[in-house]
């Protein structure tokens, strides 16, 4: 099988490279930004397994099988890449991803060379990449609310604390408000994936949940269309914050927005985002204008 020109990517990440490196070697780390399950032995000879999830046009889920050929830390990783699914058509151990990581400044260049695809396979893994070093800098700069590129937004809605968390964490109260359940389970761990009407579904894995208080996600993708705003979800966290306030604890003029005596404020942070991401400002206006119109109405009818 004849080999095609190597993929080469190129990104900058506003993180140093020992920070960098633990997202290719930590299985806890890897699986924020490029698959949902791995097993990582990183050392020469040692495996590198990871499952990644299906995609529309193929199905899946899929097993990449291969191994660490060398672990420079923190500069350099070289591991092995293929699928034991044919339908992928890149065996096992078939071809070689190399990752070097280079200090720029305060930032790094992370550089990624996959050699030894197939031609019918480069395409693919290209614009691959391209998505998923994307999700590698939401995934590293990514944290609590507070921290770098995210964006937050307070709506007050006059319905109890139960409710609201309901309304986040049930099939029933999802669907009324942001997108078809394709499955949901509320518990720690938990995939649940959204049908917003495109070929493949957008899976969010519940990361925190405090009952009446907190719910948190992290994004594992599914849109990764550039022209998609979600495509520059993966490795993001979505979180919500709820607090019950009195009424007479609101200063004047603000108290005239709110006619019960208590009511709850909800505040959202989505956080983690690439400093570079095409669809930062899209979507905060979008999250204000979803948990505005769509989730409060829903509550206070």
């Amino acid at each position: 099988m004849a080999e095609a020109e190597p993929v080469v990517r190129e990104i900058e990440i506003d993180a140093t490279p020992e920070t960098v490196f633990a997202f290719f070697v930590e299985p806890a780390k890897l699986t924020r930004w490029l698959a949902d399950e791995a097993v990582l032995d990183p050392r020469a000879g040692g495996l590198c397994v990871q499952v990644h999830p299906g995609e529309g046009r193929r199905g899946g889920p899929f097993h990449m099988s291969g191994r660490f050929v060398e672990v420079e830390p923190p500069r350099r990783v070289v591991f092995t890449w293929g699928f034991t699914e044919p339908e992928v058509g890149v065996p096992p151990d078939s071809s070689t991803v190399e990752v070097t990581l280079r200090p720029n400044g305060s930032g790094t260049t992370v550089r990624l060379v996959h050699r030894g695809l197939p031609p019918s396979e480069t395409g693919d893994h290209a614009q691959g990449w391209a998505v998923m070093l994307r999700r590698l800098a939401g995934a590293v700069v990514g944290g609590g609310p507070t921290r770098g590129h995210g964006m937050r937004h307070e709506i007050w809605i006059e319905a109890p604390r139960k409710d609201i968390y309901a309304a986040l964490t049930t099939r029933e109260g999802l669907d009324a408000w942001w997108g078809r359940v394709v499955g949901a389970e509320p518990e720690i761990g938990a995939v649940v994936e959204f049908d917003h009407g495109f070929d493949v579904p957008l899976r969010m894995r519940i990361v925190d949940l405090v009952d009446g208080e907190r719910v948190e996600w992290e994004c594992l993708g599914g849109f990764d269309d550039p022209a998609n705003p979600a495509s520059d979800w993966g490795g993001t966290r979505l979180s919500f914050d709820l607090t019950t306030v009195a009424k007479a604890d609101v200063a004047p003029p603000l108290d005239a927005y709110v006619g019960a005596d208590e009511f709850t404020v909800l505040r959202f942070a989505h956080s983690g985002w690439a400093p570079d991401a095409r669809w930062f400002g899209f979507c905060s206006t979008a999250w204000a204008v979803t948990l505005e119109s769509g989730l409060k109405p829903q509550l206070q009818a």
